[in-house]
């Protein structure tokens, strides 16, 4: 059974967004790697048919200019004959895939904290939304770190059992700067983050998973292998999952909480009543005007809006979607009801502006 309701936030759908993107190209170069080192021959013979290379920054720009249309700017690949030196070359290479994925999913879940909690609608505790946005800083102006702003959010949520999973954070990001800043690296991870993982040891094993193995690898000051990117990529993900629907679930838990959030995203979105004449003359022009439709009596109205007009139902829904009231199994708020649906959608622009109390311009 589905339903109209939110499920994520526009916070979380980036996130989402960006570590698939970057979870798809890891796996997918993960894939092409061992494909090189097990086929020299196969690898070698599709490098044959590609151009890409190296050229010197210096002159670059000028190269680009001057290079006659379909030339190729770069030098063929040479991969390394021996099998040896081509595995040396793949292993590498994924090495420095795996540091650009941490990268980009430490950025992603340093994006979703501070939008979530920038988010008006969710009314996220303003002491926590200044630490979750950086806003503040720690005694002696001491930044905040991702791990901790992140706890600060879930403390203020009342979802302090996501305990071990901000500590997966605090490891991704500890790791991730330790790699980007490797002349005056840190392997250091706080003692109560290596308490709160070993303690949950036995919980957070996904796909085979070791914790004490992944830490000892970074106390070592070696890169993590694919499996300790991809599970710490995983974690990150319910670890938002779960902050996204517990922040909606306490603004949106019932049938009229969601109808008047549903109402002020509305009115933020259109501003005026001349954007909802925009949108109405464009998509329904034949019921953008009140006059014309004087002597229909509203229930009429909301009927036919309901049974008759596929088309603009379609794109009212589009709307919905667009503000994140989209048609799911797995609502994290109240359902919208069919009735404030069809009621909304069945006013024409004039009807559809005064209820939402829209300015003229």
């Amino acid at each position: 059974m589905t339903f109209r309701a939110l499920s994520r936030t526009e916070a979380f759908r980036a996130f989402q967004r960006a570590i698939g993107d970057a979870t798809l190209h890891l796996n997918t170069v993960a894939v092409g790697l061992e494909a090189i080192s097990s086929d020299p021959a196969a690898a070698q013979k599709a490098a044959a048919t590609l151009n890409v290379g190296w050229r010197p920054p210096a002159n670059a720009r000028k190269v680009s200019r001057d290079a006659p249309v379909g030339e190729p700017l770069a030098q063929r690949v040479v991969l390394p004959g021996a099998p040896a030196r081509l595995r040396d070359l793949t292993s590498r290479s994924r090495i420095f895939v795996l540091r650009a994925v941490l990268v980009a999913a430490c950025d992603a879940l340093d994006a979703y904290v501070a939008e979530v909690a920038r988010t008006a609608w969710l009314k996220i505790d303003a002491a926590a939304a200044d630490i979750c946005t950086k806003a503040v800083t720690k005694p002696g102006r001491i930044a905040w770190s991702l791990a901790e702003r992140y706890a600060e959010l879930c403390a203020s949520l009342d979802l302090r059992e996501l305990e071990g999973l901000c500590s997966i954070v605090a490891l991704g990001s500890r790791w991730r700067n330790a790699l980007v800043h490797a002349e005056d690296a840190e392997f250091t991870l706080a003692t109560s983050d290596r308490n709160a993982l070993m303690s949950r040891a036995a919980q957070l094993n996904k796909a085979g998973f070791v914790v004490g193995q992944a830490l000892d690898r970074f106390k070592s000051r070696l890169n993590p292998t694919l499996k300790d990117v991809t599970t710490i990529v995983a974690y990150a993900q319910d670890l938002c999952a779960t902050i996204d629907r517990r922040a909606i679930e306490r603004v949106a838990s019932n049938e009229s909480d969601v109808e008047a959030l549903l109402r002020a995203r509305l009115a933020a979105h259109f501003k005026s009543r001349g954007r909802v004449d925009d949108f109405w003359g464009t998509h329904r022009e034949q019921e953008w005007d009140a006059d014309r439709n004087a002597n229909v009596r509203p229930l009429d109205r909301t009927a036919r809006a309901i049974g008759c007009d596929t088309k603009w139902q379609s794109r009212f829904g589009s709307l919905l979607d667009s503000l994140g009231f989209s048609v799911t199994k797995h609502p994290a708020s109240a359902p919208i009801s069919d009735r404030e649906i069809g009621k909304l959608s069945g006013m024409s622009a004039q009807e559809f502006a005064d209820e939402l109390k829209l300015p003229v311009r």
